[in-house]
């Protein structure tokens, strides 16, 4: 390849320079957007259960042998062995005081009036027995109709719970479908940045550029000389190398893209090609990232992404036009 002149160097770093911040551009954008394709989130509508009733036995209707085995109990034995010898004396005292009383007569006394209070005892047995029946009866007939209102309200949670299992695999089916939408938007960003790479390549494979020179910051930089003047050719002491050399030796230039951002006024002042591809990146990504969340969040079926699509036509011709540009050079 013949010797370049000043004005073709300039006319070649301009077009590296471009391809290298639509690559970066690319780049940057394709990562934003993946980064908000997040499926979107379905609340589940939640049907709580009835409340099932605590489960409760029938009770059983009391007998007098129930009453009469209750009194055997220690505090039915111990009335019986306080108030039955008091009877029994009382009863003792009545039947002494009668004419022709006898010792068989003075142990029925004290017989019967064991068994007297110990038939009492057994009698208010039943009776409590009866009243506790009573109440457990009606605890019970309680239990059966809230039972049976609960069997009503089972019945009508499943089916609410059947119609919310419908409504929320609707929408997932409709969160599916927002979510593939969105991604075959981003996926459109493939092809452009296949083609720029390449294109980026082909240019590279002249050798015009030193190899440490070929990256965005250096050509962005290397341009701007030329482009204000500063430089007429790349080598030799007055050259695009060493005066980028010097300014990055100086601190005066930043050739780390990831400080870029957070130091934009500096990069603004002295290498303004470069704020200018950076800037107009983030641009772009904004643009997108609210695209996507759009198509994320829609209702209507048709999900497409303007900034994307406007994005991947402008590339394309940029595309064209540097290969028209490299097919002249050959």
């Amino acid at each position: 390849m013949a010797e370049m002149n000043t004005q073709e160097i300039m006319e070649y770093l301009k077009r590296i320079a471009e391809l290298e911040t639509s690559v970066h551009k690319q780049l940057k954008v394709k990562q934003q957007a993946y980064d908000d394709l997040k499926m979107p989130v379905t609340q589940k509508e939640i049907i709580e259960p009835p409340q099932k009733p605590k489960e409760q036995a029938k009770p059983k209707r009391p007998t007098i042998f129930w009453a009469f085995r209750d009194a055997w109990c220690a505090e039915s034995v111990m009335i019986t062995s306080i108030a039955g010898p008091i009877l029994g004396l009382l009863l003792l005292f009545l039947y002494v005081s009668s004419p022709g009383a006898t010792g068989v007569g003075v142990v029925a006394c004290f017989a019967l009036s064991i068994a007297l209070v110990f038939s009492c005892i057994v009698l208010l047995q039943y009776s409590f027995l009866k009243s506790k029946y009573s109440r457990e009866l009606l605890s019970y007939e309680q239990y059966l109709a809230a039972q049976k209102k609960y069997e009503e309200r089972m019945g009508c949670y499943k089916v609410r719970k059947q119609e919310a299992e419908c409504r929320d695999a609707k929408k997932e089916r409709e969160a599916n479908k927002k979510y593939n939408a969105a991604k075959a938007q981003i996926q459109k960003l493939d092809r452009p940045l296949l083609d720029t790479q390449a294109l980026l390549a082909k240019l590279y494979g002249k050798n015009i550029i030193f190899e440490k020179y070929r990256n965005m910051v250096a050509v962005c930089t290397m341009y701007e000389y030329f482009a204000s003047g500063r430089c007429t050719e790349l080598t030799g002491a007055t050259g695009a190398y060493n005066l980028y050399e010097s300014e990055l030796r100086q601190n005066y230039i930043i050739n780390q893209l990831e400080q870029i951002n957070t130091k934009l006024e500096q990069v603004k002042q002295n290498q303004y090609i470069l704020y200018r591809g950076i800037t107009e990146t983030n641009r772009i990504m904004s643009e997108v990232s609210s695209d996507i969340s759009q198509i994320l969040c829609m209702t209507s079926q048709i999900a497409v992404s303007s900034s994307i699509t406007a994005f991947c036509s402008q590339i394309t011709a940029a595309n064209a036009e540097m290969q028209t540009y490299l097919e002249a050079m050959d």
